[in-house]
């Protein structure tokens, strides 16, 4: 399967340079994936993710990996799945815990989760006292507060 979804082969050209790259190119796999109906892309994604398992952040396919969490995240929150959505969101976490997209992500899902709500509140007022310039953060922190009210 993962060499059914990375037909690239060793084209680098696929990759960025750094895990630090603001706009990180799709993967071919990714693109391909796009095209398929919604339940059969995340059925490959899935498939795809369990293969990068023992991929780390430093590692080249670390983008890849992180990208392809964010896609199934969303792609579950789109379905009412909240909770395999924040399941990736955990998982984008647990992969690397300094990256405040995936931080902001899981506070966002676990506010919709009724259960998880105070949780998700109070790590994005941790997220907005620890770094209130980022906007990511300051415009999900602002939502929660005006939803709140």
């Amino acid at each position: 399967m993962f060499e059914e979804l990375c037909e690239h082969g060793n084209n680098s050209a696929d990759y960025p340079k750094t895990a630090r790259s603001p706009s990180l190119p799709k993967s071919t796999a990714l693109k391909k994936c796009e095209s398929l109906h919604k339940e059969e892309r995340i059925k490959r994604l899935e498939s795809f993710a369990n293969d990068l398992k023992i991929v780390k952040r430093q590692d080249r396919l670390g983008p890849i990996k992180r990208e392809t969490m964010g896609i199934l995240s969303k792609a579950y929150e789109e379905l009412g799945k909240l909770e395999k959505a924040l399941h990736w969101a955990d998982m984008w976490v647990a992969f690397d815990e300094r990256d405040l997209y995936a931080q902001v992500r899981k506070a966002q899902l676990m506010c919709r989760i009724p259960e998880l709500t105070n949780e998700g509140k109070d790590l994005l007022a941790r997220l907005y006292k620890k770094v209130p310039e980022a906007e990511v953060v300051t415009n999900a922190y602002w939502a929660c507060c005006l939803n709140a009210a």
